[in-house]
């Protein structure tokens, strides 16, 4: 039920209130789930830590406090297997590779590659050949064994050409008015 002020509030601002019976169907809960979530992002206090060493132990001090009173059912506690899995973990390499992706490609018969979407081109020997695309944050690498046959920045538009008209063979996909109108 609705009275004549709030009829007219709801007119002036060009509001239609739709009112829902409380606790009907799936609607109560998926709303709720939303405003805790717009809640969560807007309105809780963001952590100051003045280094990641110190922001490691706040996240670890509640997870690592009943460590010695949990017990798992042969009897051991948790801290006690926690130990023993740390014990038979490999250490970290000493030289982390910097390639975040290592990927085949085939280079077609005009000597591109699509790699993520992106064409580039190699020079023409490598064409319909296979070769291997390294990725890394800022570039791509198209490599051949261990030669590099052609590097660029990395991009992430769909459907960008990163061609290089230095390349033999690279310009045989473009018309030749496109070069000729440009010298």
């Amino acid at each position: 039920m609705t009275n004549k002020i709030f009829e007219a509030l709801c007119g002036a601002l060009a509001v239609v209130a739709d009112f829902g019976a409380p606790r009907s169907g799936n609607e109560n809960d998926s709303f709720e789930r939303g405003v805790q979530y717009v809640r969560g992002l807007c309105f809780r206090p963001l952590l100051q830590v003045a280094s990641l060493e110190e922001f490691g132990r706040f996240v670890m001090e509640p997870l690592t406090a009943d460590l010695d009173h949990r017990r798992l059912p042969d009897g051991r506690t948790a801290r006690e297997v926690l130990d023993a899995e740390r014990e038979a973990l490999r250490p970290l390499p000493a030289h982390v590779s910097a390639t975040c992706c290592v990927r085949p490609v085939v280079a077609d018969k005009y000597a591109h590659v699509r790699v993520d979407h992106v064409v580039s081109s190699v020079p023409s020997e490598f064409a319909r050949c296979t070769l291997l695309a390294k990725f890394f944050r800022d570039r791509v690498e198209v490599v051949d064994g261990e030669r590099v046959v052609t590097r660029y920045e990395r991009s992430f538009v769909r459907r960008a050409h990163m061609l290089d008209t230095t390349t033999p063979g690279s310009a045989s996909r473009w018309p030749g008015f496109a070069f000729s109108h440009g010298r």
